[in-house]
């Protein structure tokens, strides 16, 4: 089979879409089927590759030559990675579903897996209102041109008129498998990564300080960049936590692997709003990664949860997302080692049940080969 992803960007590391798609392309070529990528930007590494193709901006300009490719590689499926914003700075692709229009008239099979579909509705804001019906209606067009689709949660069934399969987001991180946790001394290791929202980041300050007030003993690896990284730090100095957080700045996948699996707990800093909107579920690559290298996890229950992230069985929620409730949770864990191994136990099971990569690629072929 071969295959053509159509992806915004390609940059190993940078872009959690992008991550995502390189490793289900590797499943691919595990089992025989030919690859290539067409995205707005590519690292070097990728430009150098014939597989690689490079369109620049997207919209309608971009039609003629996204075409020409698929005209050049004659693939058996598209398959497009698809975040609305990722495709039109305010989230109106329409060029997109005319260039799937061309696609249908020459016969290219569809598939999309939808990242995102909309934006929420924020009351009484007429514009997003707006703005979030169309991402809506533009969604549902999309699904309707595709011969198959799927989205990562059951949450985004609410946006369709028709409800596409799920499955789940595999890890963005390649773990080569869990060694045994040796404890050395009586420092717990906490580690987050794929942090894009600085409050949520301040909630974990928050939690620290109070732990910290309990003479508890543990550390924080912060992976990755992080939104406003200056005043992050200054925010920890001035509490006196500087000697409980290491921030590794930019990381390799090998690297983040090592700080991984040499690690206790995963906190997946995914918080809810004071409405309960958002929230800790499976389109999370760095939970996924957190469960593959079988830690036990720590999360913020939201309207996007998934059932299955049974609480005090799969992981710990918090039920609000406050500096208190994650303090508790964790502090549930530093005192409590039995239930820090069963949650390790029990991350590694999920992860071997859910969240594996050759898995996910079985219900990728799944529902590709189920399409004449």
């Amino acid at each position: 089979m071969r295959i053509l992803f159509i992806v915004n960007k390609i940059e190993e590391g940078k872009d959690g879409v992008g991550d995502y798609t390189l490793k289900l392309a590797e499943q691919f070529r595990l089992h025989s089927h030919e690859t290539f990528f067409l995205s707005s930007s590519a690292s070097e590494k990728e430009q150098r590759s014939d597989a690689f193709f490079v369109v620049g901006n997207w919209g309608w300009h971009s039609i003629s030559f996204i075409m020409e490719i698929t005209d050049k590689l004659k693939p058996d499926w598209v398959i497009v990675q698809y975040v609305p914003f990722a495709f039109h700075k305010r989230g109106f692709p329409l060029w997109l579903c005319a260039l799937l229009i061309r696609f249908r008239f020459g016969r290219v099979k569809i598939a999309i897996f939808f990242h995102e579909i909309a934006d929420r509705f924020y009351f009484p804001s007429g514009k997003r209102i707006l703005s979030s019906l169309l991402n809506r209606i533009i969604g549902n067009l999309l699904y309707s041109l595709s011969h198959k689709s799927w989205a990562s949660i059951a949450f985004y069934h609410r946006y369709f008129m028709i409800n596409p399969d799920l499955i789940p987001i595999g890890s963005n991180i390649k773990l080569r498998g869990v060694s045994e946790k040796k404890r050395v001394n009586d420092i717990i290791t906490l580690s987050t990564f794929g942090i894009r929202n600085a409050l949520y980041f301040k909630i974990l300050i928050d939690a620290a300080e109070i732990l910290v007030g309990k003479d508890l003993g543990f550390n924080i690896k912060v992976l990755g960049t992080i939104p406003e990284k200056e005043q992050t730090i200054s925010l920890i100095a001035s509490k006196g936590l500087t000697d409980h957080f290491y921030f590794s700045g930019f990381v390799t996948e090998g690297q983040i692997e090592l700080e991984l699996i040499s690690s206790d707990i995963f906190i997946n800093l995914n918080g809810a709003d004071h409405l309960g909107r958002g929230g800790t579920c499976l389109k999370s690559g760095s939970l996924a990664a957190g469960f593959a290298a079988g830690l036990s996890v720590i999360g913020f229950r939201g309207d996007m949860t998934d059932e299955v992230l049974r609480n005090g069985d799969i992981l710990l929620l918090c039920d609000e997302t406050s500096g208190m409730c994650l303090a508790k949770k964790i502090e549930m864990l530093l005192t409590d080692s039995s239930l820090r191994n069963r949650l390790q136990d029990s991350a590694i099971r999920f992860y071997e049940k859910e969240l594996r990569w050759p898995l996910i690629y079985s219900r990728w072929m799944l529902g590709l080969t189920k399409v004449n």
